[in-house]
């Protein structure tokens, strides 16, 4: 009794670390996309991000849109 205790409890353990490292991810998720709404809204940081995304040429590219 006492070893599948020990088995329930790291199986509950476990359980609670994969929802945190979960959690994370999507408050980092959520994070990205607010950075890269706040950069589609302002102009600077969107060609910025455009260059990123399309290498040398990307004002030349986002301005053919």
């Amino acid at each position: 009794m006492i070893y599948i205790k020990d088995i329930i409890i790291m199986i509950h353990l476990l359980l609670i670390f994969l929802i945190i490292i979960i959690i994370i991810i999507i408050i980092m998720e959520i994070m990205i996309l607010h950075m890269s709404i706040v950069m589609d809204m302002d102009p600077v940081y969107g060609i910025i991000r455009q260059n990123m995304m399309f290498g040398v040429n990307g004002v030349m590219d986002g301005s053919m849109d």
